[in-house]
C-alpha cells in the first residue's frame, strides 16, 4: 500500500510540474521595400501563429535564424507586434534587417518560439528573395485634398499614425480605384499622418512609402 501511495504521489508531482511545449502553427514572411532618402531599403516582415497550451501569455521569445549565413533576429514580448486576424493573434515584427551593406539571403530559415519555462519548438521553411523588385516602387501624389497612386502592385492600403508616430489604423484602398480624396478614407481626428502600403501577397513582397499629413 505504501508503495502504491508513493507511486501515486510521484506521478502527481510529475504531471503537475510537466510543461507543455508551444507550437508554431503557421508563419508569414514578406520582403518589404521601405522608402528612404536614396530610394528604398530591404527589410523583412515576419509573423507566426503560435499555440501554447499554457496560454498565449506564456510565450516569451521569438527567434528567426538563417543558419547558413549565421544570422539571428530575436524578438521578446516587449519588441514584437501582435496582429489580430480572424480572431487569432499572430506575433512578429517589421524591420528585420540584414547586416549593413548586405541584402536578405535566400534559402532556409528557421523560426523558434520559447515559453517562460524554457520549452521551445521550431519550424523551418524556404524563402526566395527576388533579385530585383517585381514592380517599380509605388508613388502617391497628394494635391488639393486628393490622392493619386501610381503603382503596379495588386493591393494597396493606407496606414495611419497618431501624432507621436505610433501606429493607428490600416484602411484598404477602394477596390479598383487608385484615386480618391483623403476625406473619403475617414481617418479619425487623432490620425495626423498616413503612408501607402503596396502589397503583392502572391510573391511575398510589399513596398512602404514615406508618410504624408492627413490635413
Amino acid at each position: 500500500m505504501k508503495r502504491l501511495l508513493l507511486l501515486a504521489l510521484c506521478l502527481a508531482a510529475f504531471f503537475s510540474c510537466s510543461r507543455a511545449e508551444p507550437i508554431i502553427n503557421f508563419h508569414s514572411m514578406k520582403l518589404v521595400y521601405f522608402q528612404n532618402e536614396t530610394g528604398y531599403r530591404q527589410e523583412l516582415a515576419f509573423f507566426v501563429l503560435p499555440d501554447d497550451p499554457d496560454g498565449p501569455d506564456d510565450i516569451d521569445e521569438l527567434r528567426l535564424y538563417h543558419d547558413l549565413e549565421g544570422l539571428m533576429w530575436r524578438l521578446t514580448r516587449n519588441d514584437w507586434v501582435e496582429n489580430l486576424l480572424d480572431g487569432q493573434i499572430w506575433i512578429g515584427g517589421y524591420g528585420l534587417v540584414p547586416p549593413e551593406g548586405e541584402t536578405m539571403p535566400d534559402g532556409l530559415y528557421r523560426a523558434m518560439i520559447i515559453d517562460k519555462g524554457g520549452e521551445r519548438s521550431e519550424r523551418s521553411f524556404g524563402f526566395d528573395v527576388p533579385a530585383e523588385p517585381r514592380y517599380p516602387f509605388p508613388e502617391i501624389t497628394i494635391q488639393n485634398g486628393g490622392y493619386t497612386i501610381t503603382s503596379g502592385y495588386p493591393q494597396h492600403y493606407f496606414v495611419g499614425y497618431f501624432e507621436d508616430g505610433s501606429y493607428a489604423v490600416t484602411i484598404p484602398a477602394p477596390e479598383g480605384s487608385l484615386t480618391g480624396t483623403i476625406a473619403d478614407l475617414r481617418f479619425s481626428s487623432e490620425v495626423v499622418r498616413f503612408a501607402l502600403w503596396a502589397d503583392d501577397d502572391e510573391h511575398a513582397t510589399a513596398a512602404f512609402t514615406n508618410s504624408y499629413p492627413v490635413r
